[in-house]
């Protein structure tokens, strides 16, 4: 099985590829997890090493991966937020530049839509990760044709959670000051950044000024509202329905 993972930046990406990966490992002897926009690429070696199960995290990827998707040869995971959240999250986490991640969340919108477009994507609201992991765990496994018990998906749910994911990326080598060996601070194996943990992260209303605000709006007016706030019809494709909700 191919299962691509993708999604805004800092939209919870990461967690998707884990809770996929370790899906799909319970069961199988060869999976094989990695990053790659170069879809076609990566497919070709993962044959060529005869994984069973192939999850890629891809935010941007290639052509062949879009078209795989839009074709439906491939399952799909797409995790999406307030953009506005994510530009912050971005400028906060990784050091990003505000006009950087304002293209590309603008670009990561953009496949949002060509997902949404396509159907059968498997879309995660990242609210619900933070709020509900155990039925977000419980719906992905449905999704990739995994039957879990209550006991697997506590297990999957606690070591993707806060205090496990921060003693792992404290384990991590420090990247260098000058920036130039930069992938040195990712994990292979859960692609976890020391950055993906902090002690208190900042909203897009704490870190960026009121002109970011409006010009961010402004180049992502397709998308958002006046507020910034993802547009109902894209907010709603993957949210878990509450209790009593229509």
């Amino acid at each position: 099985m191919i299962v691509l993972c993708t999604g805004i930046i800092r939209s919870g990406s990461t967690w998707s590829f884990n809770v996929a990966r370790l899906l799909l490992a319970r069961g199988a002897t060869a999976v094989r997890g990695e990053f790659s926009n170069k879809i076609r690429t990566a497919i070709r070696h993962g044959v060529a090493a005869r994984v069973e199960h192939h999850v890629i995290k891809a935010h941007e990827p290639d052509r062949f991966g879009k078209r795989m998707i839009a074709e439906g040869r491939c399952r799909t995971i797409c995790t999406y937020r307030d953009p506005l959240d994510c530009i912050a999250s971005g400028i906060e986490a990784f050091g990003e530049t505000f006009e950087d991640m304002v293209t590309l969340t603008r670009r990561h919108l953009e496949l949002l839509k060509l997902q949404r477009e396509a159907g059968g994507v498997h879309f995660v609201w990242y609210d619900d990760i933070v709020e509900r992991p155990h039925e977000r765990i419980r719906a992905i496994a449905d999704y990739l044709g995994q039957s879990v018990d209550e006991y697997e998906v506590r297990r999957i749910s606690r070591s993707m959670d806060r205090d496990s994911v921060s003693r792992l990326v404290k384990e991590l080598p420090t990247a260098p000051a000058d920036g130039k060996s930069r992938q040195q601070s990712w994990d292979p194996e859960t692609l976890f950044h020391p950055g993906h943990i902090r002690e208190r992260p900042r909203t897009a209303a704490e870190l960026l000024t009121s002109q970011q605000m409006r010009y961010a709006v402004g180049q992502l007016a397709e998308f958002v509202d006046a507020n910034g706030a993802l547009r109902e019809p894209f907010k709603a494709i993957g949210r878990l329905q509450r209790l009593g909700a229509a």
